[in-house]
């Protein structure tokens, strides 16, 4: 396995493997100045969704000056994204397929793209290689597209050339099919990602600081695979280096399960038996054990895509989240607890946002005074019982106009030990939450976390607790250091 010096620009804001680091790295080798500074870039993405769930360049819009094609064949996706870059006038959007029936050129061409664009993302679960196939007249600098990981990485595998449509479910094609295609195309592989693989025009090459015995076609490789062997007596053996059972022989009883993770749920099994060094799946044969090892940079591969993917699926995008996307915007309620700390004794108004405000007192609330609940994940085997939710005593105003505004200090050793802990109110009954904020959105390491009480008439308790199961580590009392309670009297303007 080479040493890919690119994997230390890895760099996740949105996307599902880190590829904004690697790729703004490039960018700037390939333009040999900073991202901020250059004008007329350009990208195009192809299966965009709606701008920001795993979207590998809502980053590079937000934060640079790029025109922008997004494409994707959901109607409802394309109105989010409208929304979400509707004061951006260079953005625009295209609700079809990409497949063989639309060409990519033909709306590179109605936009009016250069030849030579900057970023191409394609991840369309399926037809990815005919539309990069389909590029002829267009060489974009770097392309972003997506494969098959589970495909053997000496295998070339070609899912057929279709039309694409909401109920089409493809199988993709191998990292090497896509590899052999973008050589012929005059590419370098720089990159794979898990399941993504970032590719070079092999013109600016040079420009990046790879060592001089660089094969690029080493970098391939299967995150997990199938692998077979044959016994004297003619038995084909199927052995999975990945998270499913397998059976001895190839002719078995078709079953068919639908994991609602995405594949999470099932790399992390991967993972917990390569950290515990057991064998895959249990015992293959009474006969022969079966056990794989992986590279550390591909394990560290699997890991990124299960706790980024999860944390998108759970809505947890660090400090760059879209604030119409959470609930509890951090910036602006830091914004509004420095207000808050410069009035604290000040009886007089103060206003912020569409509110008048009269500070009234700052409580802190007793940690001690706490329940604590006990959770059982639904796969016991990996998740034993585990202290799951730690419950502080919130006691609410019950006056009119009143708010509050919570900050939460944090132990940031403990907290960097565990998965995303999310913070969240529940209604009076304890029966569901009305608020919630997540140590993902912590601004940096030394801030606090904030929650912000519009009507605190109806609250119920204060419950801490694990965003995801995959954590092995149980929370404990001294995650939270202090909690302070700003008790606001506030009218609107």
């Amino acid at each position: 396995m080479i040493k890919n010096y690119l994997r230390s620009h890895i760099k996740k804001i949105t996307s599902q493997n880190g590829e904004e680091g690697v790729v703004q790295h490039i960018l700037e080798k390939i333009y040999n100045n900073k991202l901020s500074d250059i004008d007329g870039l350009e990208l195009c993405d192809i299966g965009s969704g709606d701008g920001f769930f795993l979207s590998q360049f809502y980053y590079f819009i937000k934060n640079f000056k790029f025109k922008g094609l997004l494409i994707d064949g959901d109607k409802n996706h394309i109105l989010e994204s409208k929304k979400l870059f509707s004061n951006y006038d260079t953005i625009y959007h295209e609700n079809l397929f990409i497949d063989k029936n639309n060409n990519i050129e033909n709306f590179l061409d109605k936009y009016k793209f250069k030849k030579d664009l900057d970023l191409l993302s394609i991840d369309v679960d399926g037809q990815d290689y005919h539309i990069f196939n389909s590029l002829k007249k267009y060489k974009p600098k770097i392309i972003i597209i997506e494969s098959n990981m589970t495909m053997n990485s000496e295998s070339i595998i070609i899912e057929n050339e279709q039309k694409n449509s909401e109920n089409y479910i493809g199988i993709g094609s191998s990292p090497r099919a896509i590899y052999e295609l973008a050589r012929k195309k005059g590419y370098k592989l720089c990159l794979q990602l898990f399941n993504n693989l970032i590719l070079l025009d092999e013109k600016y090459f040079d420009l990046l600081d790879f060592e001089k015995d660089y094969n690029d076609q080493d970098e391939i490789h299967s995150a997990f695979n199938l692998e077979t062997f044959q016994d004297h007596k003619g038995n084909v053996h199927i052995l999975s280096t990945g998270p499913w059972k397998f059976d001895r022989i190839i002719n078995h009883e078709d079953k068919y399960t639908i994991d609602t993770t995405g594949g999470v749920t099932k790399v992390d099994k991967m993972l917990d038996s390569q950290k515990q060094n057991r064998h895959f799946n249990g015992n293959a044969s009474e006969n022969f054990s079966f056990q794989k090892k992986y590279h550390k940079s591909h394990l560290k591969e699997l890991e990124n895509f299960r706790n980024f993917t999860r944390d998108a699926q759970q809505g947890l995008n660090s400090q760059f989240t879209e604030p119409a996307k959470v609930q509890m915007d951090q910036i602006e309620l830091e914004k509004f607890h420095r207000n808050i700390l410069l009035n604290q004794n000040d009886k007089k108004k103060f206003k912020f946002k569409s509110f008048n405000y009269i500070f009234d007192k700052l409580v802190f609330l007793d940690i001690k005074n706490k329940t604590e609940f006990l959770y059982e994940h639904i796969e016991n085997e990996f998740i034993k019982l585990k202290k799951q939710n730690i419950i502080y005593k919130y006691k609410c105003h019950n006056k009119i106009n009143y708010q509050c505004l919570i900050k939460i200090d944090l132990n940031n050793e403990e907290l960097k030990k565990h998965d995303p802990i999310k913070f969240s109110f529940l209604d009076d009954s304890n029966s569901f939450e009305i608020i919630s904020a997540t140590s993902a959105q912590i601004l940096n390491s030394i801030n606090p976390l904030y929650l912000h009480i519009i009507d605190d008439n109806k609250i119920g308790d204060l419950k801490i607790n694990r965003v995801s199961n995959f954590s092995k580590i149980s929370l404990n009392d001294n995650i939270v250091k202090k909690i302070s309670l700003y008790y606001l009297n506030a009218t609107s303007l």
